[in-house]
């Protein structure tokens, strides 16, 4: 499972960042507006698979790697990968 240094150096940060929130430490508190926090656009990865994407494709959603996904072309993968969010003034949040 950990047969790669990137693999092991990924799984190693993780244990400690476990291992630090048990010990009561945690990122900073977040400042700003949630709106100015969040990206406009981003891309979801399942916790634990790096090399895997959500996607959705019309009313499916997916988890692929770009391996599963040999027959759909580099471009045309990732921009079923991208996710947005726009803020409307003094209406709730849109997805």
């Amino acid at each position: 499972v950990l047969s790669t240094p990137t693999k092991r150096s990924t799984y190693d940060q993780q244990k400690r960042a476990v291992k630090r929130r048990s010990q009561g430490f945690g990122p900073p508190p977040a400042g700003g507006a949630p709106r100015m926090r969040i990206p406009k656009e981003f891309m979801m990865m399942p916790l634990g698979f790096p090399d895997k994407f959500v996607r959705y494709q019309g009313m499916r959603l997916a988890v692929h790697s770009r391996a599963d996904a040999r027959e759909v072309e580099f471009q045309a993968f990732f921009e079923d990968t991208k996710w947005s969010l726009w803020w409307l003034p003094e209406v709730n949040n849109m997805c």
